[in-house]
């Protein structure tokens, strides 16, 4: 259930943004970071086998609190990573 909400919130904070670099409105982030932080507490208090699920719903819904710094950092680590595989490959 965290997974999902995470999710969820991650789609409608990144639809919602109006630009790539700015950060979400908060009445909307904040919201669907709580609701999955309750979910993900009421897994542990299950005991549901897969930690993973609930750990990746919390993570995306924290990370679209802040979308915009993210992707700016994600945009910058990919590009890096493709300038040092063909710097290696040429090299």
């Amino acid at each position: 259930m965290a997974f999902a909400l995470g999710v969820i919130a991650f789609a409608v904070c990144a639809v919602s943004q109006a630009d790539i670099w700015s950060t979400p409105d908060w009445r909307i982030s904040v919201p669907g970071l709580a609701l999955t932080a309750i979910a993900a507490v009421a897994s542990l208090a299950r005991r549901e086998k897969s930690y993973a699920l609930w750990i990746v719903g919390l993570t995306l819904a924290a990370v679209a609190t802040v979308l915009g710094w993210f992707l700016m950092v994600a945009i910058v680590i990919a590009v890096a990573a493709v300038l040092i595989l063909i710097l290696h490959s040429v090299m």
